[in-house]
C-alpha cells in the first residue's frame, strides 16, 4: 500500500543527499538506528506513515527500545493488564490464562487481519496471478495466523514455567517471601502485587517493548524524547 510518508523532508532536515543510503523511505529502520537521536519529535513522527516502520519493526532501534523500557518501568496505567485486556484480545487471553478466576469482561473482537497476514496476502497477490493459483494468498495468510497463535501458545508456556518456578521457590523460601512482602509494604507499592500478578505484568511489559500490543499508541513513546535515559536521569 502507498502512504503519505515524505522521506525527502527528513533528508532535507538533516542536510543529506536525496540518494542517501540507508534511505528513510526504503530502509527506515536502519536510517533510524543511525539518525534517530538527531531528529526532533515533529520529524520522527513522520516515520509512523512509513509502512516499513511498524511498532514491531522499530523494536530493533536501540533508542526506541530504551524509550519503551524507560516508559514501562514506571508501570503506567496504559500498560495495566486490566486496561489493555478490554481492547486487545491477545492480552485478554494472557490475563485469562494467568488468573484462576478468569476474566470478568468479554473477550474483545480481534481485528480481521494483522500486519503479518496482510504482508503474506499482498506478497502472494503480487507473485501469483490466475484464478486458482491466487488462492495461495489465502493459504499463506492462514499459515501466518497459525504462527500468531503459536506465539501466543509460547507465551502461555513461558508463563506456566514461570508460575511453576515461583511455586517451587515459595515452598522452599516461605519465610524469605514474607520478609520481602513486608519490605514491599513499607515502600507502598510492590507489596500489593503478588507473584502471579507480577508475572502477568511482566508478560504484558515484554509484549509492549517488543511492539506487539495492537491497541497501544506507540507514537506517544517512541517519538517522545522525554523518555530518553539521560533526560529521565537528570530530571
Amino acid at each position: 500500500m502507498s502512504s503519505s510518508f515524505d522521506g525527502a523532508a527528513i533528508l532535507k532536515y538533516l542536510a543529506l543527499d536525496a540518494d542517501y543510503d540507508p534511505s528513510p523511505t526504503e530502509n527506515p529502520i536502519e536510517f533510524l538506528k543511525r539518525h534517530m537521536l538527531q531528529l526532533p519529535p515533529h520529524i520522527l513522527v513522520l516515520f509512523s506513515q512509513n509502512p516499513k516502520a511498524t511498532p514491531r519493526a522499530r523494536t530493533s532501534v536501540p533508542a526506541v527500545k530504551n524509550r519503551r523500557c524507560n516508559y514501562a518501568v514506571g508501570e503506567p496505567r496504559a500498560l495495566d493488564p486490566d486496561v489493555l485486556s478490554k481492547t486487545d484480545p491477545e492480552v485478554w487471553d494472557i490475563v485469562n490464562e494467568e488468573r484462576p478466576q478468569g476474566q470478568a469482561i468479554q473477550r474483545p473482537a480481534a481485528p480481521e487481519r494483522d500486519e503479518d497476514v496482510e504482508d503474506e496476502r499482498a506478497w502472494a497477490d503480487r507473485e501469483f496471478q490466475g484464478s486458482h493459483i491466487g488462492k495461495i494468498g489465502e493459504l499463506l495468510a492462514e499459515l501466518e495466523g497459525e504462527r500468531a497463535r503459536e506465539r501466543l501458545r509460547t507465551i502461555r508456556r513461558q508463563a506456566a514455567v514461570a508460575r511453576q518456578r515461583r511455586e517451587e521457590t515459595e515452598e522452599e523460601f516461605d519465610e524469605s517471601s514474607d520478609e520481602e512482602e513486608e519490605e514491599g509494604d513499607a515502600t507502598g507499592v510492590a507489596g500489593h502485587i503478588n507473584g502471579p500478578e507480577r508475572d502477568l505484568r511482566r508478560l504484558v511489559r515484554e509484549r509492549f517493548i517488543s511492539g506487539l500490543l495492537k491497541e497501544f499508541n506507540y507514537d506517544t513513546v517512541d517519538w517522545d524524547e522525554k523518555w530518553d535515559p539521560d533526560d529521565r536521569d537528570s530530571g
